[in-house]
């Protein structure tokens, strides 16, 4: 048996078994994206029509889970060559595609929520504890079990005005 012959064969079973642990679930599965659950809990001004909440929540068609940055500076407080340290970190914004229904509720929802941030009429802005929400992201495996959790606490806007 020639040297490639060798390492041809050596490759492909490290393939086969690679692709052995992924296949049917078995081992190492990935994460779906088009699998998640989203819970939207709204605040306190908001919170009263819960059926609408929870529509709002089902209605998210697409999302995406947030990221997070490390904010390095250089340290020139030591001794010898500066090197870069983490002074701290920066999460990206988390944006999610709702779709509305024909009379446009889960926008107005939306809106109403945005309503605590600004007001319209004297532009003056809302405390941050009257329109603090949070949403929860759950990505979901094969058999629709919850496997990790993202909480995000924020403002929900809407882009479409």
């Amino acid at each position: 048996m020639s040297r490639n012959s060798l390492l041809d064969g050596f490759a492909y079973g490290v393939l086969n078994e690679l692709l052995g642990e992924t296949r049917d679930g078995v081992g190492g599965d990935y994460a779906r994206p088009s699998r998640y659950e989203v819970i939207i809990t709204p605040p306190a001004g908001l919170a009263g029509n819960t059926n609408l909440v929870r529509k709002v929540s089902m209605e998210v068609t697409q999302v995406s889970f947030p990221g997070f940055n490390l904010e390095i500076k250089e340290d020139t407080n030591t001794y010898g060559p500066v090197r870069k340290i983490v002074q701290g970190e920066s999460f990206a914004e988390l944006t999610s595609l709702v779709r509305c229904s024909p009379n446009m509720e889960e926008k107005t929802f939306i809106e109403q929520w945005q309503n605590l941030m600004v007001n319209k009429q004297t532009f003056s802005v809302g405390y941050y504890d009257e329109y603090i929400g949070t949403m929860q992201i759950f990505q979901l495996d094969r058999q629709d079990r919850r496997t990790i959790r993202y909480r995000s606490v924020g403002v929900l806007s809407c882009c479409n005005r």
